[in-house]
């Protein structure tokens, strides 16, 4: 389906949005047929889902869109966003919802409440998935790391060389997966870049247009597939879909870390008093 006929997502009666000044992300609820279909209209070349309306002093709900009277009431509410994303189909039943209070309007719960509630998690999700900022759980472990490797650069300091290459062989493999999963919740080259503190056209230039063949195995020996194909699924993956499958990850870390036998015999053996 070309560009001038998929469906998209038609003008808001009325939408939801986690912060006033933030539109990345808008909620709204499509009607979902028995046959499992959402109705559509034309407008010019383009195509529209209908979104559905529940009534809050009434049954049943409104279709959005022109020629709606042959509509029947939808089977199930599906809550949508403006970044592709769909929930799962909730059953609608017309006369449903109820007033707590029949003179207090704002005491309803309408069936659509569910599927806000349903967004509202979705859209917090991924709010948090491209938040830049490091916990402070995370930061405290790894201010202890790096008590450890500074006492260890003192006392042992080849032991420190050889942590000092793990962590970062352990970068090197974690920011390809990182890239490609920041690619597919929508964040820009420009903002990775700033990320890892490098320009734009370096980070573009590392991972598009002239990666090394140190990174595409490296890749390759992750995922099962090429650089490319890994950038080319985050770019086209939608919102909701898993992150890309890690199939060497665990191999990859007991590699660098070497097997916990052999570390924890190293350690014996470098404990070991003297003949």
């Amino acid at each position: 389906m070309d560009s001038t006929t998929k469906p998209q997502p038609s003008t808001p009666g009325g939408r939801w949005l986690l912060t006033a000044d933030d539109s990345t992300h808008m909620g709204y609820t499509l009607g979902q047929l028995d046959d499992g279909t959402v109705p559509t209209y034309r407008r010019g070349t383009a195509i529209h889902e209908r979104e559905f309306t529940d009534h809050h002093d009434r049954p049943g709900g409104a279709w959005d869109g022109p020629d709606t009277a042959q509509l029947p009431q939808p089977a199930a509410l599906l809550p949508a966003c403006t970044c592709e994303w769909r929930g799962s189909p909730l059953p609608y039943d017309p006369d449903g919802g109820q007033w707590n209070d029949p003179h207090d309007m704002d005491a309803f719960r309408g069936q659509d409440l569910d599927a806000l509630g349903a967004w509202q998690e979705h859209a917090r999700a991924a709010a948090a998935a491209v938040d830049p900022t490091v916990h402070s759980s995370h930061l405290y472990r790894l201010t202890e790391l790096a008590g450890t490797l500074g006492e260890l650069t003192d006392e042992r300091p080849r032991a420190a060389l050889n942590l000092a290459r793990m962590l970062r062989e352990l970068a090197d493999h974690i920011e390809p997966l990182a890239v490609a999963q920041a690619r597919a919740l929508g964040v820009s080259w420009d903002t990775i870049a700033d990320d890892l503190t490098v320009t734009r056209q370096s980070v573009h230039g590392r991972y598009v247009a002239r990666p090394s063949q140190e990174l595409q195995q490296r890749v390759q020996d992750l995922t099962g597939g090429p650089l490319t194909d890994l950038l080319a699924a985050a770019k086209n993956r939608r919102p909701h879909a898993p992150p890309p499958a890690r199939k060497g990850w665990s191999d990859a870390v007991r590699r660098i870390l070497g097997e916990p036998d052999t570390g924890r015999r190293q350690d014996v053996a470098d404990e070991a008093p003297r003949a």
